[in-house]
């Protein structure tokens, strides 16, 4: 990760840090949609613009770092067998969610808004929703979607693909600039390659915004 706060100036309150080192976590209540998406960039690789590649580091992190912040909304978290990162606020009483979201994989040198703009004002939204769940008759899902630019094994749409049971194992065997495969990747991160026909959650949806 590069950067830090001193990089933000004024748009980033010293209030919690990811990792111990990192950007703010967002536990001021005021923090706003843009100094999310100003700390989310600071997981990059070294360089201009952000490079944030599927099942890097830097990429992982930022996955730590978004499951905290929707934590921090009161959001239920997890990570399905393709490496979506999914947050869900709201009843649990079987009603279907609504899905809003996007990826934060980027290409590399790529700007800080495209991907993370829709994850994060999906994150907004469940902000405003906490303050009245009463309010609420169905689950709201924020979802990242992993890998959806392919830029680093050729893989676009990956995380989405699983997401509506159209994934194939035969992707696990793409590799990148310096051979590594999905499948090793997956592993290197944490992430079982086994289980990505588990990630189909389409049936369960009632709509994406």
């Amino acid at each position: 990760m590069t950067g830090g706060l001193s990089s933000l100036g004024s748009a980033a309150p010293e209030v919690a840090r990811a990792s111990g080192t990192g950007p703010h976590l967002g536990t001021d209540p005021d923090v706003s949609l843009t100094e999310d998406l100003n700390c989310l960039a600071q997981y990059s690789r070294p360089g201009p613009g952000v490079t944030r590649l599927a099942w890097t580091p830097e990429y992982m992190d930022a996955c730590r770092w978004l499951e905290r912040r929707m934590q921090f909304e009161e959001m239920r978290t997890r990570r399905d067998g393709a490496g979506n990162v999914i947050g869900s606020l709201g009843p649990t009483n079987g009603s279907r969610p609504v899905v809003v979201g996007s990826h934060i994989d980027t290409v590399p040198e790529g700007g800080r808004y495209d991907g993370a703009l829709g994850v994060l004002a999906g994150l907004a939204c469940a902000r405003g929703l906490r303050q009245d769940l009463t309010r609420m008759k169905r689950p709201l899902w924020v979802v990242a979607f992993m890998d959806e630019e392919g830029a680093r094994f050729g893989t676009p749409l990956f995380g989405s693909q699983a997401f509506v049971g159209e994934a194939s194992d035969a992707v696990l065997d793409r590799v990148d600039a310096n051979g590594i495969s999905v499948r090793a990747a997956m592993g290197r991160a944490g992430a079982p390659p086994g289980r990505l026909s588990r990630a189909r959650a389409v049936d369960e949806v009632a709509t994406y915004l």
